[in-house]
C-alpha cells in the first residue's frame, strides 16, 4: 500500500480527525448516496467491508446484517469497535482468503476509497480475494477517486493531494476487472458526492458463473 502519511496527512491517521476532516468535505451525504445508490444492502446480507476505517458507513445500513470490517489501522479498528461493536465484527490488518474461511460466504464486497492506494498488483490481488469471498451473483462496490479529461481544475488539483499515491484515470481502474471475464461492471461518474469540486469512479462488478 502506497500513501503520503506525514505533514496534516498524518491527523488523518487519528479517527476523530479523520472523521471530523469527512464531515466537513461532506461525507455523511456522500455516503448515504454510496450505500443507498450503489452498494444497496439488504435485511440479511453479509458484507464484507475491505479497508472499513472507521466504519461509518454502518450507520446506512440496515441492523439486520452481517458485517464484517478490515482496516490495517489499528486506531481505526479501536474506533470501529467502540462505536459499532454491536452490529458487526472488526480485525486489524490485511485481508486474505484465509482469513475469510469459506468461499462465497459473502453477498456484498465493499472497498471504498481503497483501490487508489494499491498498485496494480495489490489492486489485482484485493479483487481476487473479493471473488474468492462472493457467492455467485455477488457483488464488489468500489468508490475513488480518479483524474479524466477536461476535469474541473479545482477537483484535479485536490485529488492529486490525496494521501493514495495511486488515483487512475477512469478506463485504468475499469482495466483492473479485465483479467477476470467472470466479473460483469457497471462504471459510474460522479462529480456531486462532496462540498467541493472533486469526481469519484464507483464499480459495481458483480460476479457470475460458478465458483472455481
Amino acid at each position: 500500500m502506497s500513501q503520503i502519511t506525514s505533514g496534516f496527512r498524518s491527523l488523518l491517521s487519528r479517527p476523530l480527525v479523520y472523521n471530523a476532516f469527512q464531515q466537513l468535505l461532506g461525507a455523511r451525504v456522500a455516503r448515504a448516496k454510496f450505500a443507498n445508490e450503489f452498494i444497496k444492502v439488504r435485511n440479511g446480507d453479509h458484507v464484507l467491508d475491505i479497508g472499513c476505517g472507521t466504519a461509518e458507513i454502518l450507520k446506512q445500513f440496515p441492523l439486520d446484517i452481517e458485517y464484517v470490517g478490515f482496516d490495517i489501522s489499528k486506531a481505526y479498528i479501536e474506533n470501529a469497535r467502540a462505536k459499532y461493536g454491536n452490529r458487526g465484527s472488526f480485525h486489524h490488518g490485511r485481508l486474505s482468503k484465509e482469513s475469510i474461511g469459506a468461499p462465497g460466504s459473502y453477498d456484498i464486497v465493499i472497498a471504498s476509497g481503497l483501490i487508489h492506494h494499491l498498485d496494480d498488483r495489490e489492486a489485482g490481488e484485493l479483487i481476487d480475494t473479493a471473488r474468492y469471498a462472493l457467492r455467485p451473483g455477488g457483488r464488489l462496490v468500489t468508490i475513488d477517486p480518479t483524474f479524466i479529461p477536461e476535469q474541473n481544475p479545482a477537483a484535479k488539483f485536490l485529488i492529486a493531494q490525496d494521501r493514495g499515491q495511486n488515483v487512475r484515470e477512469f478506463q485504468d481502474y475499469c482495466d483492473l476487472f479485465t483479467v477476470d471475464e467472470r466479473w460483469q461492471i457497471e462504471k459510474t461518474l460522479r462529480h456531486d458526492l462532496l462540498r467541493i469540486p472533486y469526481t469519484h469512479i464507483i464499480l459495481e462488478a458483480c460476479l457470475i458463473g460458478s465458483k472455481s
